[in-house]
């Protein structure tokens, strides 16, 4: 199926996804609004695959970048998760519309990645970041729990195996199934967790660095 040009390719493998190819239709509309709404130039789309992300330019010069989600679970805290975190730790949240699914964040200067530095001092910076985003106790209620989302991978797990044809030895399934069950309980101590940090998410800013694309657990 043909697409608008505005949807970037490395979009395209959600037509397989489910709702994937009805979002995919949809996405210039809701580029179209998020633009109007933020008053916004558009500059070329980043090569992202699982969200719309662009640079963008505000009316009075500021740079800024417009991220709109595709509706999947993971990121639908993330604009809570980047509030939590008020850019401490993680680029910062300027506006949500949570309706759209869309962000409209700070851009990041100048922009480099964590994992093209040298590893000892990425492996050391990333221990920072961590830090950083665990300073506070996560709001209470926001954010599904780790042990929430860990039932929900013990039961996507056996289903996989069995669909699969048992591809592996039962006992490594039982180990594994055996950790995702080990997961303590919800705590007040409990911090916003960011599941997919590597060195591909964590931006320079300034003399520092701060992640983004979180999909945020307790």
């Amino acid at each position: 199926m043909s697409r608008d040009p505005l949807v970037p390719e490395s979009l395209q493998w959600l037509e397989s996804e489910p709702g994937g190819s009805e979002w995919l239709e949809r996405l210039p509309a809701l580029i179209a609004d998020s633009t109007r709404t933020w008053g916004l130039a558009l500059g070329e789309p980043f090569p992202a695959n699982v969200a719309f992300v662009a640079p963008a330019t505000t009316s009075s010069g500021a740079e800024v970048v417009l991220k709109i989600n595709y509706p999947h679970p993971e990121s639908e805290h993330e604009g809570a998760a980047m509030r939590h975190w008020n850019g401490r730790g993680a680029a910062m949240l300027l506006d949500e519309d949570a309706g759209l699914r869309a962000l409209l964040l700070e851009r990041c200067r100048p922009g480099g990645r964590l994992w093209d530095e040298p590893e000892r001092g990425a492996t050391e910076t990333m221990i920072e970041v961590f830090a950083m985003l665990w300073e506070r106790p996560a709001p209470k209620g926001e954010f599904q729990s780790l042990a929430q989302a860990a039932g929900t991978w013990a039961v996507h797990l056996a289903g996989a195996f069995e669909r699969a044809g048992g591809p592996f030895e039962p006992e490594l399934l039982a180990e594994a199934l055996a950790f995702v069950a080990s997961v303590r309980a919800p705590d007040p101590t409990d911090v916003v967790l960011h599941q997919d940090l590597h060195g591909g998410n964590v931006l320079k800013r300034g003399a520092g660095w701060v992640a983004i694309d979180p999909k945020p657990l307790a």
